[in-house]
């Protein structure tokens, strides 16, 4: 069967791909969620190798995101960042908060401790859609809530939107 490898623990079907393909892989410490979804069944070698230099590279597009997200919040084209930052402020209690923000930090507000403290939660590849290519779902920890930071994406790292999903 001809084959693609996206990822040494995922190889996609170039004849006949699934509906979806799901694995992990290692990022800085932690494990996130990877998916490759076809709307069409058009498994293009194109566009999957645009898939696997994402996940090769993937500090290049987590910095890029980050640097829209950190826009965003300060007064980008919306508020999602400022909203998801706010929301976590206001809905998790004072305990929690201490697990994830240092209080008595004199150069960094709560909001900038909460934003460079996102991971990556799920990578979602969309190599066959003519509206969106890759969405990011960033939180501070699925254990902490259920909001999460989304940031879709063409193949080359071009911010399309942001916004905050539960």
């Amino acid at each position: 069967m001809n084959t693609f490898n996206v990822s040494p623990s995922c190889a996609i079907s170039l004849a006949n791909p699934e509906d979806y393909y799901d694995f992990v892989i290692p990022y800085s410490g932690y494990e996130i969620s990877v998916d490759v979804n076809f709307e069409n069944n058009n498994a293009n070698v194109d566009n999957l190798g645009k898939v696997k230099n994402i996940i090769d590279h993937l500090a290049k597009y987590d910095l890029m995101n980050r640097v829209a997200i950190k826009d965003n919040f300060e007064g980008g084209e919306d508020d999602s960042a400022l909203f998801y930052v706010e929301h976590l402020l206001s809905d998790l209690d004072a305990d929690t908060l201490k697990k994830l923000v240092n209080v008595n930090h004199p150069e960094l507000s709560p909001e900038i401790q909460l934003l460079n403290g996102l991971k990556i939660d799920r990578i979602g590849f969309y190599p066959d859609s003519e509206d969106y290519f890759v969405t990011y779902d960033y939180t501070v920890g699925s254990e902490y809530t259920n909001y999460l930071l989304v940031i879709t994406t063409d193949a080359e790292g071009k911010v399309d939107f942001i916004t905050t999903e539960s």
